[in-house]
């Protein structure tokens, strides 16, 4: 993988200028992350493929995973109202309408996204992941060998 530099400059469609920031690194937990911290690195998956397991949890005001202290009450109220709409189709589009709201405020960047690599042997058949990364082995199989 090319260096960080090398791919936001390819992202960003012109050269960047990076200079180097003296920093202390302090492992901790989400809970310790004080008020006056710039910069922290954070790994979030989701526990089920729902878009309140992201908006709810990263950024309503006072939830526990919201360690930027990210607060935006007509967020908290859009998100409130989506998780207790019934229709699916209005349902997304709330959760279409929060998430354009936490793009448009940007309380985050997101600077990296993580891969994984999985070996399956191939008379393996049907080997799927869901896009949690959880995998339905409910369709596969092995291929017999003639």
């Amino acid at each position: 993988m090319p260096p960080i530099e090398v791919r936001m400059s390819f992202v960003r469609g012109r050269d960047l200028a990076f200079r180097p920031v003296p920093c202390k690194v302090v492992p901790t937990t989400s809970a310790r992350v004080l008020a006056n911290d710039e910069m922290f690195v954070l790994g979030w998956v989701a526990d089920y493929p729902d878009p309140n397991n992201f908006l709810d949890n990263l950024f309503y005001t006072g939830k526990d995973n919201n360690i930027s202290g990210y607060s935006n009450g007509e967020l908290d109220s859009l998100l409130e109202q989506a998780a207790i709409e019934p229709h699916n189709a209005a349902r997304l589009s709330m959760y279409q309408q929060a998430e354009q709201q936490v793009l448009n405020q940007a309380p985050c960047l997101p600077l990296c996204f993580g891969r994984n690599y999985i070996l399956v042997k191939p008379y393996v058949k049907d080997y799927e992941l869901s896009p949690l990364g959880i995998p339905d082995l409910s369709q596969v199989y092995l291929e017999q060998s003639i």
